[in-house]
C-alpha cells in the first residue's frame, strides 16, 4: 500500500567539504525542539522546502519508502548526500 506524507526538509550546516551534506526530513510543521538531542546537535538547521513524499517516489539520493518508514518510527529521517560534478 502506498503511503503519502507532507514533510519539511532542512539542510544541516556541517563542516564538510563542498558538495556534501546532510538533509533532515520531518513531518511538516514539526517543532524541531521536540527532536532528540542527537539530531538537534548535528549542526545549524536551515529550512529548505516542504514536499509531498510518497513511497513510490523516485528521487535523487533519497529512498522515499525508507524515509517514510523512519519518520513513522523515529519522527525524522537523516539523509547524507554527496554531489559529484565531473567536467568532460
Amino acid at each position: 500500500m502506498e503511503e503519502f506524507m507532507k514533510v519539511d526538509v532542512y539542510q544541516v550546516k556541517l563542516r564538510m567539504p563542498t558538495g556534501q551534506g546532510v538533509s533532515l526530513l520531518v513531518p511538516a510543521g514539526t517543532d524541531l525542539n521536540t527532536l532528540p538531542a542527537k539530531v538537534r546537535d548535528l549542526g545549524e538547521l536551515h529550512f529548505d522546502k516542504t514536499i509531498d513524499l510518497e513511497t513510490s517516489d523516485t528521487r535523487i539520493a533519497l529512498d522515499s519508502e525508507k524515509a517514510i518508514a523512519n519518520i513513522g518510527k523515529d519522527g525524522y529521517h537523516l539523509q547524507g548526500w554527496k554531489m559529484d560534478v565531473q567536467n568532460k
